[in-house]
Formats: C-alpha cells, sequence, structure tokens
C-alpha cells in the first residue's frame, strides 16, 4: 500500500466532525488488512492464502534469524513427535524471545511466583493460547507462548519441557525435576493438566 496504517486511521479519524460521523471513522487495523487482502494490494509482505501455508512460512522464515529465532518448537499436523508424545493430529507452536529470557533472568529468584493461563475459542481452529509468566512491578511479564489444538498434561509437558530447555539452568530447582519454582504449583492448583505437567 505504501502508506503505514497508523497514518491511514489517523486521516480518517480526523477527517469528520461530531454531526458527521461514519461507520468510516471507527476504521481498524483489521478493516485495513481486509481490504488489502480482499482487493489484492500488494504490500511488502507477502502471505500465503491459507493459514497453514502463512504461519509454516513464517515460522521458516523466523528460524532463519538462528538462535534469534522466536520459534523453540513447532509441531505441526501430520507430524508426529514421540519423544514428546504427541500425535499426527496434534499442533504446538512455542514462541519465546531473547527479551523474554533476559527479563526472566533480572526478575527471577527461587521464590517468585510463576503462572499459566490459557485463552480459548479465539480462532476458527480453535486453538489455545497459553502464557506462561512471572510478577513484575507491572503486574505481569510473559516468559514464553504456546499455541496447541490442546491444553492437557501432555501438552502442557511438552510446553514447560520446551521453556526448560531454553531457560537452561537458570531455572533449576533441586527438589523439582521439571526444573520449574515451587510457586508455579500454587498458580496451578486449580486445573489438573498444568499441575500434573510440572510435577
Amino acid at each position: 500500500m505504501g502508506v503505514p496504517y497508523d497514518d491511514v486511521l489517523h486521516r480518517v479519524q480526523l477527517s469528520g466532525d461530531n454531526s458527521s460521523v461514519s461507520r468510516l471513522h471507527f476504521l481498524t487495523k483489521h478493516d485495513l488488512n481486509n481490504i488489502t487482502r480482499d482487493f489484492n494490494l500488494s504490500k511488502k509482505i507477502t502471505h500465503c492464502s491459507n493459514d497453514v501455508d502463512s504461519v509454516a512460512a513464517w515460522v521458516a522464515l523466523n528460524q532463519t534469524n538462528g538462535e534469534q529465532s522466536l520459534v523453540r518448537y513447532i509441531k505441526f499436523q501430520g507430524e508426529s513427535d514421540e519423544e514428546q508424545s504427541l500425535s499426527a493430529d496434534d499442533f504446538m507452536l512455542v514462541i519465546m524471545s531473547e527479551a523474554q529470557i533476559a527479563g526472566l533472568q533480572q526478575l527471577y529468584h527461587p521464590k517468585k511466583e510463576v503462572a499459566m493461563d490459557s485463552t480459548h475459542g479465539t480462532n476458527a481452529y480453535d486453538y489455545q493460547l497459553t502464557t506462561l509468566m512471572t510478577t513484575d512491578e507491572h503486574g505481569g511479564f510473559p516468559i514464553a507462548f504456546c499455541f496447541s489444538n490442546r491444553v492437557d498434561e501432555v501438552a502442557m509437558r511438552t510446553f514447560l519441557t520446551v521453556c526448560k530447555r531454553n531457560f537452561s539452568n537458570l531455572l533449576s530447582c533441586p527438589n523439582r525435576h521439571s526444573g520449574f519454582p515451587s510457586g508455579v504449583l500454587g498458580a496451578m492448583q486449580i486445573l489438573p493438566q498444568y499441575a500434573t505437567a510440572v510435577s
């Protein structure tokens, strides 16, 4: 398109006065994305027409960053990962940035609270987003994200194993083989799939 979305939104939102406000003045970036897609307008980044190929292209592009990659684990549907006990029907994408790892290094101490929460029903595929986070002076600091088709003991154990691998010995704790602080159990007693994945 050539013009940044923020500039388009700013111009449109300032174009009306109180007596002539219409739906156009409530334009969002999502609306602009839909217009760009529907009218096949060129953008600097070409997205694939289907979501599976689009995610695969994003993952491949991101993995070219080597150790700076956000993608810490990917398992597409149609593949299996017997080591993690994930079947061919499962999908999992774990995302964690170097900034998140650096932030955790500054925030973590053995009695620090760690929490997990999952959302559901936020997309057409019913994939769930699970966030692993700790507290900071602003309330919460996300450590890692997991998109998956299910949230159960096997999926959460895989997510936490990937996190542990990326945190190396930062979170070592002698009385927990998972390497996560004991505070994680307190935050996860409500949902059994979280607590059993950590123990």
